[in-house]
């Protein structure tokens, strides 16, 4: 069964992430909308998805991949007039060996592609996808028997966005869940 595992709004299609594959749905016809009676819909990538909500951005959508070891970035490929998903760990897949739980994104300078792996490690990707450029870190909390839970960025009026972060931590024999946040620059 290739069951749909999210759905993401793009500027000019409904983009829906499957096991199988990424596809958009469209209407039938140039600039109508989708209905019942009025719908198409085309694979973008057979490269499939993991039950994770992913993160629009703009014209792209990142994504983490079925078996959870990869993040994908859809992007619009000129040369190929159409969308392809970039490997995001095509340089440091060691980076991911436990596997992605969860991802945020914080924008900022630079903005930050946040990741909870599945062993509580927090690891982020400096990312500019217009440039070209990125860039994997890891990130060790402070303590001894630290787990990251979950991760979220929230956008302040004035400034960047600020990360938040969902920690268990054991102290003195007892595990408790903090919610605490990374300090501004």
């Amino acid at each position: 069964v290739n069951a749909i595992e999210w759905i993401a709004g793009m500027s000019e299609f409904l983009a829906f992430g499957t096991f199988g594959g990424v596809n958009k749905a469209t209407g039938s016809g140039l600039d109508e909308p989708i209905a019942p009676d009025s719908i198409n819909i085309k694979p973008i990538s057979d490269v499939g998805s993991a039950h994770q909500s992913p993160i629009p951005r703009g014209n792209v959508i990142i994504y983490i991949q079925r078996g959870k070891l990869k993040i994908r970035s859809l992007e619009f490929d000129v040369l190929l007039e159409g969308f392809t998903p970039i490997d995001r760990n095509f340089v440091a897949d060691h980076i991911s060996v436990s596997g992605f739980a969860q991802l945020a994104f914080q924008d900022g300078e630079p903005d930050i592609l946040w990741g909870v792996l599945a062993n509580g490690k927090i690891v982020g990707l400096t990312f500019k996808s217009s440039e070209d450029v990125s860039g994997w870190h890891r990130h060790i909390l402070g303590g001894t028997d630290v787990n990251a839970l979950s991760v979220g960025a929230m956008t302040l009026p004035n400034s960047f966005d600020q990360l938040w972060v969902v920690v268990e931590r054991t102290i003195n024999s007892l595990t408790r869940r903090y919610v605490e946040f990374f300090e501004d620059e």
